[in-house]
């Protein structure tokens, strides 16, 4: 007979000795305290912090009911309901101020109304975990507040409202955001800011809009050519997938040949580290990409680490980089989530449906995809002198150093340092690079960090040209992507205009 809130029992059941989590992890459900880990989280469930919320029958019985979910779903589904039940716990604790000993249609209603429209969702992460846990037949859950939670319809968690409002903190990357930071990272690379692990974790999960969690649960097997001739291969587990463990299905994602090279070297570093611990009982191909040494993980996950300590990782990664925002004129805020927006965004741009946006991202269907299409972000129709010279300080796209003249150039007495117009052929400015480059001077000059202009140069003439160049190539192709592809450059230029006019301005002065 279930429990109701008038006929309320102590729980005769007792939790197990041992239970097993859904990732195969086994650990003792006595404990005060359970230290669940998977491919996506590490995540302990502190008994103590709820104990004195409710009597002891209905603790018992709370365990019960989320020892099921231990064992047949993630972590991150665990934590979410433990998370939920304490805050409801806490809040009927205060209004009640007695330990509770069940949960009727009464407490559910209080706890709906201090939530709020906004927030209902809250409770909506709960509705199949009563439902499990009044099933089940433990005490605690009345009957009338199943019936309650049948009736009603809860708001969800609003979706998609980054990409909606292009939000320039957690939406998508623009076009010349992404540059700024794919240029940042490299140059980071470069001058020993970030390690390559961290390059190639941040170039793998914006190339494929990769859930961190995706890129935790990678093993050195996972990098394939089936033949000579073809792709290198690399197999990236679906890990979000419900009901499903982190490495069940491997979606195959095609690599360029620079990026398996990458990807190649990493895995030689770590089974070179794998050796130089003196660590054993793992073939080397069964090593994750990724690791974690000192983590103690599931069966099949072994030294993997979690997918929120690779988030945390590549935040910490990309906080020494320097790539300016056009929209805000401070530093990006960079995160996995808007790789993945990103992705899902040009996606839509260039005009892929929904199916083909739900297999970039390898969704299981396309719920969350159509926000993408919804929402595909408008690309500035005409760009003028006007506006490059306004944007140009907020987007920071120059980042060499302007000079006098040639005197105080790095290698003013080299004349083949010289940088000059093509048209003209008047001198534009200096390099200050060692050695051959291979880059288009003087365009690719501009967003150097190597590159001197001088103050009289005529850089302005190289800005009409490039303004007059994306007209010309939006009027002939009629696709403002393509048009748009040098509009970092063009903010560039505008800022060493801008600068030069303002240094020439305090000289007069």
């Amino acid at each position: 007979m279930k429990a109701t809130s008038t006929d309320f029992t102590v729980a005769t059941a007792h939790l197990p000795e041992e239970a097993t989590t859904f990732e195969g992890q086994k650990f003792d459900p006595r404990l005060d305290e359970w230290v669940l880990r998977d491919a996506a989280i590490e995540f302990p469930v502190r008994w103590r912090d709820v104990s004195g919320l409710v009597t002891p029958p209905f603790l018992a019985a709370f365990q019960l009911a989320l020892l099921w979910f231990v064992e047949n779903r993630s972590v991150s589904r665990t934590k979410n309901i433990f998370q939920r039940m304490k805050e409801m716990l806490e809040h009927l604790k205060r209004s009640n101020r007695t330990p509770l000993n069940f949960i009727d249609q009464l407490n559910l209603s209080a706890f709906r109304t201090h939530l709020g429209s906004d927030r209902e969702h809250r409770l909506g992460a709960l509705v199949s975990f009563f439902k499990r846990w009044h099933g089940q037949g433990h005490i605690g859950v009345s009957d009338d507040a199943i019936k309650w939670l049948k009736a009603i319809r809860l708001k969800g968690n609003r979706k998609g409202v980054a990409v909606t409002t292009q939000d320039p903190h957690n939406g998508p990357f623009t076009q010349n955001e992404a540059l700024a930071i794919q240029i940042a990272v490299t140059d980071a690379l470069a001058t020993g800011r970030i390690s390559l692990d961290d390059h190639l974790l941040t170039t793998l999960v914006s190339a494929f809009g990769s859930r961190c969690v995706q890129m935790a649960a990678l093993k050195c097997r996972d990098l394939r050519r089936p033949n000579l001739d073809q792709d290198h291969i690399l197999d990236v587990p679906r890990s979000k997938q419900r009901l499903q463990q982190a490495r069940a299905k491997l979606k195959p994602r095609r690599l360029i040949l620079p990026l398996a090279e990458l990807v190649a070297a990493r895995i030689a570093s770590v089974h070179e580290e794998y050796k130089k611990r003196g660590l054993e009982g793992l073939a080397l191909e069964d090593l994750p990409i990724f690791p974690n040494w000192d983590a103690t993980n599931p069966p099949g996950l072994e030294f993997h680490s979690t997918g929120s300590e690779l988030g945390a990782r590549l935040r910490d990664a990309l906080k020494t980089i320097d790539a300016k925002s056009e929209r805000t004129g401070k530093c990006i805020h960079i995160t996995a989530r808007r790789f993945r927006y990103t992705v899902g965004t040009r996606a839509a741009e260039e005009g892929h449906g929904e199916l083909v946006i739900a297999e970039l991202l390898d969704h299981s269907d396309t719920q969350q995809v159509a926000v993408y299409v919804m929402a595909t972000q408008k690309i500035i129709e005409r760009i003028n002198k006007a506006m490059a010279l306004q944007l140009a300080p907020l987007a920071q796209a120059f980042c060499g150093e302007l000079i006098d003249d040639e005197t105080d150039a790095t290698r003013g007495k080299d004349p083949a340092s010289r940088i000059r117009d093509p048209e003209s052929l008047e001198t534009l400015g200096n390099c200050g690079r060692f050695g051959y480059c291979t880059e288009c001077a003087p365009v690719a000059c501009y967003t150097c960090r190597r590159f001197q202009p001088w103050v009289d140069a005529p850089h302005e003439r190289v800005l009409d040209a490039l303004l007059l160049k994306r007209e010309r190539v939006h009027r002939v192709t009629g696709d403002l992507r393509v048009a748009s592809v040098a509009d970092r450059t063009i903010l560039a230029v505008a800022d060493v205009v801008r600068r030069c006019a303002a240094r020439l301005r305090r000289a007069l002065q």
